[in-house]
């Protein structure tokens, strides 16, 4: 089977790729359209985690495939349909933390992708408005403040995205799996950074103006940590202020180290998981404790199949703690009701 036909088959469903890129929902709707740079994740060690299994292991496309990908599948569009791609807004380029592929790849493989969608829209005066990517801590600092910079541009002062495209466009945003502020969550969840080192990381994203879509995951470390975990948690967000925060409850998959190391915690008495009412106060807790403007998250699984929200509210833009404290209390009545 040729990669055309793959892709093919494919369109719209996985992300015109022959593996999932599992992207973030706002990255599925119809102006947005999904390049597979990567697949599989870098990473692959948080506990939690099911979804990149040993079959889907982690590769960065060399740039004559990332190439022929985004000009098979502009093709197929155009030819089945979707002639009309000016309403193409967007471009997510997955899979699972792309953003650790290298520096000058990347924004090769960025700036091909702007290009093709802009010419093939038949717009020399548009581009899309946005190129978001998976990304985590340690790529983030690995890549320090320059490269960041550089990536976000779309070039340097002398080879711009502007002489290209005519605006500035490179990585706009940074979907980022924080989970947590707390060393001992992150640890047990296999994140392999800490607190502050993902502090750090959020203030490189800042400094060069990509913005931060946090992913926070209530629940993580059970009972015995949960205190630390809404305030360490609180106090990094505050610290980095992304422009989304999605709250993402933990939902416990069998046979991943995460399930095997609660069993045992529970098994001894040291720990157990949160019941729903918990896991819904602790959002509670954590939302009310953000003083910055942003737009909370808080869906079913309809939207986040491998997480576990027990009261969702949907998207919410706050402006400050007053707005924090009233969306808290909206949780603490849903719930209430539920449980």
């Amino acid at each position: 089977m040729t990669m055309m036909s793959v892709e093919s088959k494919l369109a719209g469903q996985l992300g015109y790729s022959t593996v999932p890129m599992n992207p973030p929902p706002a990255e599925k709707t119809s102006t947005v359209i999904q390049f597979s740079l990567t697949q599989g994740c870098s990473h692959n060690r948080c506990t939690f985690c099911s979804i990149y299994g040993k079959d889907n292991k982690y590769k960065v496309k060399k740039l004559p495939e990332f190439k022929k990908h985004v000009d098979s599948v502009l093709s197929h569009l155009k030819k089945n349909n979707r002639g009309d791609l000016s309403k193409i807004s967007r471009i997510f380029l997955g899979a699972g933390n792309a953003l650790s592929a290298n520096t000058s790849v990347l924004l090769e493989a960025s700036q091909y992708a702007l290009k093709a969608l802009q010419e093939a829209s038949h717009s020399k005066y548009e581009i899309p408005r946005r190129l978001a990517i998976y990304g985590n801590t340690h790529d983030i600092l690995k890549k320090g403040q320059n490269d960041m910079k550089l990536l976000h541009c779309g070039g340097t002062c002398e080879h711009c995205s502007i002489d290209s495209l005519g605006e500035r466009r490179g990585v706009d945003v940074v979907y980022w799996g924080l989970e947590s502020g707390n060393d001992d969550v992150l640890k047990i969840a296999g994140k392999g950074y800490t607190g502050n080192q993902a502090s750090r990381a959020g203030m490189i994203l800042n400094n060069v103006k990509t913005k931060i879509s946090a992913m926070i995951m209530p629940g993580l470390g059970g009972k015995e940590l949960s205190e630390g975990h809404v305030k360490d948690t609180v106090n990094l967000l505050n610290h980095i202020r992304p422009e989304w925060v999605t709250f993402i409850g933990l939902k416990v998959e069998p046979k991943t180290p995460y399930a095997r190391w609660i069993e045992r915690e529970e098994a001894k008495k040291k720990n157990r998981s949160l019941t729903s009412a918990e896991v819904a106060e602790q959002t509670a807790q954590m939302i009310e404790g953000l003083d910055f403007e942003t737009t909370i998250g808080l869906h079913g699984d309809d939207i986040h199949s491998y997480g576990y929200n027990p009261v969702t509210i949907g998207s919410v833009e706050v402006d400050g703690r007053y707005d924090s404290y009233k969306v808290a209390d909206i949780i603490r009545k849903k719930a209430k009701k539920i449980f």
